[in-house]
């Protein structure tokens, strides 16, 4: 296990591609180095480009092997569950108490409220607090941190009534400055 570790940091200190970094890391059990402790290593986009090449090879091998012959619907289902797994947005980190701040211009094409939330008590707290708003307003609500399925479905059944989609949040952070959850972004501004 300790020379994996090794290997793994002799690959990133080589700058090798994202690939090759996703490959080594997608042969390692769950929880062997910490979402963490590798963005510190090798910086928020790296781990971030990293994430999205390990959940591509999850997807690429649940495609694989739901065009076998050997495989059945259950092993299928259960492959690409796992591709989506974890969610991780290093960028974004749980805060309470932001404020509403208007944008300099409206996003255009923003015609829903996001709700944008991790798997942490604090944005649990403010989904029950906000959901029959969110669900009027018709809200999708994007889960940019969590780790499995089935912290998944205990948000899902929370958030009852509403849409709510397993997504890194990079791009909203690199966009328009979204750097915590949770928040509600409207076509005018975000905050709690």
């Amino acid at each position: 296990m300790k020379n994996t570790k090794l290997n793994l940091v002799a690959l990133i200190t080589m700058s090798l591609s994202t690939n090759a970094i996703a490959s080594k890391l997608i042969e390692l059990p769950k929880g062997t180095i910490s979402t963490i402790a590798l963005s510190k290593a090798v910086g928020d986009d790296a781990i971030v480009n990293t994430n999205t090449a390990i959940q591509s090879q999850k997807m690429v091998h649940a495609a694989e092997l739901a065009t076998s012959s050997l495989a059945d619907k259950k092993t299928i289902l259960k492959e690409a569950v796992a591709a989506i797994f974890p969610v991780i947005t290093p960028s974004m980190s749980p805060r309470k108490n932001q404020p509403y701040t208007l944008f300099d211009k409206p996003i255009q094409g923003l015609n829903y409220p996001i709700a944008v939330i991790g798997n942490d008590q604090l944005s649990i707290n403010w989904l029950k607090r906000h959901r029959e708003q969110l669900i009027a307003k018709h809200a999708v609500v994007m889960l940019v941190e969590v780790e499995s399925d089935q912290e998944y479905k205990n948000i899902l059944a929370i958030a009852n009534g509403l849409r709510v989609i397993p997504v890194s949040g990079q791009s909203l952070s690199d966009n328009i400055n979204a750097n915590y959850y949770p928040v509600l972004i409207t076509s005018t501004g975000m905050g709690q």
